[in-house]
């Protein structure tokens, strides 16, 4: 048996961070956009208060995948039921330090 293990740097490769959702965007319909990027092993929808602030952390299998979805999101609009979503590297979103986005 063979046990892989991720540090915690190599973990946030893998995640992204997704803001500026609409409030009625569901986790089914979140993961369907994002899947066109590549398998997202997990999704954490989390909604502000009133609709509004409502983010989500993802994690796709892939690190390529994750970079494809920060690329496409810098470079074009990605828009999700009417509204263009942001979409950065989780490691960015989780410390308290912002580093700067890919361009």
């Amino acid at each position: 048996m063979v046990v892989v293990s991720l540090s915690m740097a190599e973990a946030f490769l893998h995640e992204v961070f997704v803001s500026a959702l609409p409030g009625h965007v569901s986790e089914l319909v979140l993961r369907n956009a994002l899947e066109r990027f590549g398998p997202v092993e997990a999704l954490e929808l989390k909604r502000g208060k009133a609709g509004k602030d409502n983010h989500a952390f993802a994690s796709f299998r892939e690190e390529k995948d994750a970079e494809d979805a920060v690329r496409e999101a810098h470079q074009k609009k990605v828009m999700l039921e009417g509204a263009r979503i942001n979409i950065r590297l989780g490691e960015a979103a989780r410390s308290p330090v912002t580093t700067p986005a890919l361009h």
